[in-house]
């Protein structure tokens, strides 16, 4: 009878690989849900100037996926950011844009490029 060996060859891991698969399995990282879309970064905004403003302005150039103006204390810290669904849509919007008057003030407009190897 003839004999059936088999040999599997395994790689062990490092203490340091074994740790960082331990704190991925405990925290995954969080998929974010703008992941995919192109971010303006809007500056010099109105007071009065709310996110639904700001959808409402930039809806024509494309899709809006997400526009938030940031907040200090309840009030407009008057820079915003709106995400596009493409590259076009958002270079289109900028051109558009730049410099636009929205309630007596010129909007400043800049893309904002995701670091290679970040989210």
């Amino acid at each position: 009878m003839a004999c059936l060996c088999y040999r599997f060859i395994t790689h062990f891991k490092s203490r340091k690989e074994r740790r960082e698969q331990k704190k991925e399995e405990r925290h995954p990282k969080p998929q974010h849900k703008f992941e995919q879309c192109v971010n303006l970064c809007l500056r010099n905004l109105d007071v009065s100037v709310d996110d639904k403003r700001l959808h409402k302005e930039f809806s024509p150039f494309g899709t809006v996926i997400h526009a938030k103006v940031m907040c200090t204390n309840g009030c407009s810290g008057r820079f915003g950011f709106v995400c596009f669904s493409s590259l076009e849509e958002a270079t289109k919007a900028m051109s558009e844009m730049q410099g636009r008057m929205l309630d007596r003030r010129p909007l400043h407009i800049r893309l904002i490029q995701r670091r290679v190897g970040s989210r």
